[in-house]
This record gives C-alpha cells, structure tokens and sequence, in this order.
C-alpha cells in the first residue's frame, strides 16, 4: 500500500492544512494560529505563545500541565493534516503503515519533550487519533474542511480573523 503521508500536489497540502487548523481550533489552539499562507516557508504560522510556555509565576505543575496540553495540539495538528487528506480530500481509508510511522514519530516527542513514557504516549496517541478520525468523518466537517480548503486555494493566504471565520460554525457540531 502507498504512503498518503508526502503532499501528492497543491490541493492535497490545502487539505492538510485546513485539517491541521480544524484540529487546532477543536483542540482550543486558535489563539495561536498566526496566518496560514500555502505559498510562504512557514506554512501554518504560530504565535510566538505557542512554542514558549515560561512564567515566573507558573508552578512546576502548570508548566508541565501547559507542555501535555501542546504535545495533545501538535499531535492534533499533525494527525488532522494526515486525516483530512485521507478521509476528506482523498475519499479513502487511513493506511496502516502511515499510522503506525505517524504514531512512532509524535510519540517520541511526546517522550522528549514532556518526559512521558511510551504507554502514556501511546494512550494519548489513540485517545487523539481515535478522536480526530470521528471528527473528519463527520459529514459536517467534511463540508467545512472542502470550504476551508478551497479558500485557501483561491486566496493562498488566509490571517487569524479569516481562519475563526472559516471555522466558527464548529462550534455549533
């Protein structure tokens, strides 16, 4: 079976990052998202909160509580980007072998950056893929994601204000 995990071509990367957004915004990671801009290096942009999690007043619990809780967004990110292409744009099944190469690799982030162990990686890596493929098999998002997808096609860019419009209406699934 083929690999669905490299872009096949412009329209495929548009899926991809209208799924990387909808798991984000459903992951309750909107604030972060910068502008996505299918032409520029930075694909998907983040806010600059997103990648640093210090403050003097956070105990050693909120910082490890705000790392799990960004480990959980990526691994949204990156999985909504697979499952979109695959369920929405593609019309076929996720790929055994693309999973398992998606769950080693997230996992192992998850065990270096927020010192989890493999179980507890793994528990989250199906909690979240489990999730997220309910999600983009939904008839609803699917028309948002299609939406999504060919407006940022046609515009190539899209900043925050236009991302929180083109998905608001999940908020009502």
């Amino acid at each position: 079976m083929e690999s669905n995990l490299k872009y096949i071509d412009e329209t495929d990367r548009c899926y991809g990052l209208a799924g990387s957004a909808i798991g984000l915004y459903i992951y309750d990671g909107e604030p972060f998202i910068q502008m996505i801009d299918i032409d520029g290096d930075e694909k998907l942009k983040l806010s600059n909160e997103y990648y640093f999690v210090t403050n003097p007043r956070f105990s050693t619990r909120m910082m490890w509580n705000r790392l799990i809780k960004q480990f959980e967004m990526t691994m949204a990110m990156t999985l909504s980007d697979y499952l979109c292409r695959c369920l929405v744009n593609r019309r076929s099944a996720p790929n055994r072998d693309d999973r398992e190469t998606l769950r080693v690799t997230v996992t192992a982030e998850g065990i270096e950056s927020c010192s989890l162990e493999q179980e507890e990686a793994d528990a989250i890596f199906e909690k979240t893929y489990n999730y997220m493929n309910r999600v983009f098999s939904h008839s609803a998002v699917q028309s948002i994601a299609r939406d999504f997808a060919s407006q940022l096609a046609s515009r190539r860019s899209l900043d925050h204000t236009d991302v929180v419009e083109l998905l608001q209406s999940l908020r009502m699934l």
